[in-house]
C-alpha cells in the first residue's frame, strides 16, 4: 500500500483536526491482504514538517468481497465493534466512574470511525510494546493466567451493566449481530452443514473426531441460559495482545477485534481462547484456570456491589462449561488450521465462498501436527465427560 486511501486521508483529517497536508505520511506493516483476516490492517505514522507533533494510529478497514454471505459477516463484524467502542465503552466507563471502581484498561485506545461504518482508527499498541503471541506456538501458564484473570475482570463489566443498568445493557444487547446468525447456522441441519465445509472431507481428521461430529448442535454456538452476557467473541491468541519485561515475563494484556462481540455465556470466551491455544499439559490444568477467573470475577463484581454467587457462580461457570464448551472446541478445529498454516496459505475472504470453503477444507491443513492438537482436544473432552 503506497497511498493513503482516501476515506483513510478523511478520517485522519477529522481525528487530528487539520489537513495531513501538515505532516509527512507513512504507512508501514500491512497484514497481507484477506489472509484469514476480515479486513485490511496497517499503520500510519503522521509527523509535522518540524519534527515537533508526531501521531501513530492502527488503522483496521473492510474488505469487498465476490460472497454476499461474507459480505454480510464483515459489514456486521465492523458494526459491531463500532458500536462496542463508541458506545458499550462508554456505558462502563460512566458505570466505573459512578462506584469509583477500577477502570478497565486493557483495550485499545479508539479515536474514530468513518460514517459508512467500514473503518476504525485505534493507538498503535506496537509502540508501548504489545504484540501477538506466535500463532504456532501455544501459551503457557503464565500467560493463560493473565488471560483468564483479565476475561473475569472483563466479564464482570457486562454481568454489572445487565444488573445495574438493565435498560443499558438491552440496548447494547440489541445492537449487536450475530455473525452465526447470518451463516447457515440457524438450524441443526444448517449447522452441521456448514461445520463440514469447514473440516473438509479428510478421512484422518473424521476418525480422529469420531461421534463429536455427529453431536454438532447449533444449541454449541447460541446461549440459552439464565446468565447471559456480551462476550468478546473472537478471542483466539491473534486478538490478544501482550507486553513483556526485560526477563520475557509477560506482564500486560490487550484485548483487541471485537468484532464478533454478541450475547451469551464466559463460556464462549473462555473455551475459544483455552481451546485454541493450550496445549496438552495445559488442557489438564482447566480446574485451576477456572478457578483463577472466577476470583477475578468475584473481585471485580464486589467494585459494583455485586456478588459472583448471584450473577454467576461457580457452580454455573462449570455446568455451562460442560455445555457449551462445544463451541470452544469447534472454533478450535478451526483456528488450529489456521494457526499451524503459513500466513500464504491462509485463505483470502475476498474470494467467492467456494473457492474460500475448497482451499480451508483441503487436505493441505491436515498436517500430523494438527490432527494431533485435534487428538489432545479430543481426549481431553471424553476424559471430562464434556462430550
Amino acid at each position: 500500500m503506497e497511498q493513503l486511501p482516501d476515506d483513510v486521508k478523511e478520517l485522519l483529517e477529522q481525528i487530528v483536526g487539520t489537513k495531513l497536508e501538515e505532516f509527512s505520511v507513512s504507512l508501514h506493516d500491512p497484514n497481507i491482504k484477506g489472509s484469514g483476516h476480515l479486513g485490511e490492517f496497517f499503520f500510519v505514522s503522521l509527523e509535522d514538517r518540524l519534527g515537533e507533533k508526531k501521531h501513530e494510529f492502527a488503522v483496521k478497514r473492510s474488505l469487498a468481497c465476490e460472497s454476499d454471505k461474507f459480505q454480510k459477516l464483515i459489514d456486521n463484524a465492523y458494526t459491531n465493534e463500532i458500536y462496542f467502542y463508541s458506545s458499550l465503552v462508554m456505558a462502563y466507563r460512566e458505570m466505573e466512574q459512578k462506584f469509583s471502581a477500577q477502570t478497565f484498561d486493557k483495550l485499545s485506545i479508539f479515536h474514530g470511525a468513518d460514517d459508512k461504518r467500514t473503518m476504525l482508527v485505534f493507538n498503535n499498541l506496537k509502540l508501548s510494546g504489545f504484540k501477538t503471541h506466535p500463532k504456532p506456538i501455544p501459551l503457557d501458564k503464565a500467560h493463560y493466567d493473565l488471560v483468564f484473570k483479565t476475561y473475569g475482570r472483563f466479564h464482570a463489566l457486562s454481568f454489572a451493566l445487565r444488573h445495574l443498568y438493565p435498560e443499558k445493557y438491552a440496548a447494547a444487547r440489541d445492537s449487536f449481530k450475530n455473525a452465526f446468525e447470518s451463516s447457515g447456522l440457524q438450524t441443526s441441519a444448517g449447522f452441521k452443514e456448514e461445520m463440514s465445509k469447514w473440516i473438509g472431507p479428510s478421512p484422518q481428521l473424521r476418525e480422529v473426531l469420531g461421534d463429536i461430529l455427529e453431536q454438532r448442535s447449533r444449541k454449541s454456538y447460541f446461549y440459552e441460559g439464565e446468565y447471559e452476557m456480551l462476550v468478546h467473541g473472537d478471542c483466539w491468541s491473534n486478538n490478544i495482545m501482550f507486553s513483556y519485561d526485560e526477563t520475557n515475563n509477560v506482564k500486560d494484556i490487550r484485548l483487541i477485534d471485537f468484532q464478533l462481540c454478541r450475547v451469551g455465556t464466559p463460556v464462549f470466551d473462555l473455551s475459544y481462547c483455552f481451546y485454541s491455544g493450550a496445549s496438552k499439559a495445559l488442557l489438564s490444568q482447566l480446574n485451576y484456570f477456572l478457578d483463577v477467573y472466577h476470583r477475578s470475577l468475584s473481585q471485580s463484581l464486589k467494585q459494583f456491589g455485586l456478588s459472583s454467587e448471584v450473577v454467576y457462580p461457580m457452580s454455573v461457570l462449570k455446568e455451562e462449561w460442560k455445555k457449551y464448551c462445544k463451541f470452544g472446541f469447534f472454533s478450535a478445529v478451526t483456528l488450529w488450521k489456521l494457526k499451524l498454516a503459513p500466513d500464504e496459505e491462509a485463505p483470502d475472504l475476498t474470494l467467492p465462498e467456494d473457492q474460500v470453503l475448497d482451499k480451508f477444507s483441503s487436505d493441505n491443513f491436515v498436517t500430523e501436527e494438527y490432527l494431533q492438537v485435534v487428538s489432545d482436544l479430543v481426549e481431553h473432552l471424553n476424559e471430562n465427560n464434556f462430550v
